[in-house]
């Protein structure tokens, strides 16, 4: 007489749910827990940007001075430009505000371009179950960020030479950065986990980073945007960070508050959201590549 056949169960684990990405605490704890893997790849990416270069990371040094060569010469002495009109409105004026605007700008440019390849550029990485995938985005922000200090150094110093003011309100920079940070995080989260998937991506951002570079004023102030338009540029967040990036460097003054506040709240908002998209996609990652 055989014994009775016992019912087999197989247990297959259930997917998280996407609300379960969303606690920023448990996001902060993630990270924080890969800290010295972040540190490492932050690090590689830097110096490999000047791989086989014979200077190496003095780039970093040499990048800014030779950028602000060709910025005084085509913005100060061919295109003559002008932040604002009057005395006040002097060809280094025009030079800092453009400087200090791009160099913001490209913080979160260089995030957002090198978004969509960051997975599919990785497959090694992606087929080992235990790798965090999630702070390949933030090393590349890591990297991006020392750049812009650098640039960031370089404009406050010129403030003090060429306008002869100290701006005390600089030290509270750091706010303006906050958002541009979770801006460039949240990108990096939704357009890399979308570059898996959809390869085509990778042109709509190119396309994209245009259209914003254009449409941040980056070239120009707010006030010169006719006025039935001002309402886009104003939608914009990046706007809200450059002109409060400007008002605290270069002339010392208060940030908006409530349009930085507004700012910093739709930047988180959106870093969690990409976040969340980039960790419930994640697992499928190895099936695409």
């Amino acid at each position: 007489m055989h014994p009775p056949m016992t019912e087999i169960h197989v247990y297959t684990p259930t997917p998280p749910q996407a609300l379960s990405f969303a606690n920023p605490f448990r996001m902060v704890a993630g990270l924080w827990r890969h800290r010295d893997l972040i540190r490492q790849f932050t690090v590689r990416d830097i110096l490999a940007r000047y791989r086989g270069s014979h200077i190496g990371i003095l780039w970093n040094l040499l990048y800014p001075l030779m950028m602000l060569a060709v910025y005084m010469f085509v913005f100060g002495s061919v295109l003559q430009i002008k932040w604002s009109a009057g005395e006040v409105g002097t060809r280094w004026e025009g030079i800092l505000n453009l400087l200090c605007g791009l160099t913001l700008f490209n913080l979160f440019g260089d995030c957002l371009s090198r978004a969509p390849s960051l997975v599919v550029g990785n497959p090694s990485y992606v087929k080992k179950v235990v790798f965090p995938l999630e702070i390949l985005p933030v090393c590349v922000l890591g990297a991006a960020l020392l750049q812009a200090l650098i640039m960031l150094a370089l404009v406050a110093v010129l403030t003090v030479w060429k306008i002869g003011t100290v701006n005390w309100m600089g030290a509270l920079f750091p706010l303006v950065l906050l958002p541009l940070v979770f801006l460039s995080l949240g990108v990096g989260w939704l357009f890399s986990a979308l570059g898996a998937f959809l390869r085509d991506i990778g042109f709509a951002v190119h396309i994209l980073t245009q259209v914003l570079l254009f449409g941040s004023a980056v070239f120009y102030p707010v006030e010169r945007v006719p006025a039935k338009y001002q309402w886009v540029m104003l939608a914009n967040p990046l706007t809200g960070v450059l002109e409060n990036g400007r008002r605290m460097l270069l002339r010392g003054q208060e940030p908006e508050w409530g349009w930085l506040l507004a700012v910093t709240a739709f930047a988180f908002v959106f870093m969690l959201f990409g976040y969340v998209c980039f960790m419930k996609s994640k697992r499928a990652f190895g099936d695409v590549l």
